[in-house]
């Protein structure tokens, strides 16, 4: 799969409850590194990280992140 459509695949998705739009921006360089070190590692296990379980683990960690912060 493309990096493209990966990121849509992930991104499309995600909760605007979890990621505002207002939050996407501010982190979007962020995001944008993680969605592509999350496709890099999928194509390199063949496909053993595609785009709804990075999206889900990407949730996880971001309400995390809310939850606790980062320090």
């Amino acid at each position: 799969m493309e990096e493209e459509n990966y990121f849509y695949e992930l991104w499309n998705n995600m909760p605007e409850s979890v990621v505002t739009e207002e939050y996407y921006a501010k982190n979007q360089e962020l995001f944008q590194e993680i969605t592509s070190e999350f496709h890099l590692y999928n194509e390199k296990s063949g496909g053993s990280l595609p785009p709804d379980l990075a999206r889900f683990i990407l949730e996880r960690v971001i309400e995390n992140m809310i939850i606790f912060g980062i320090r």
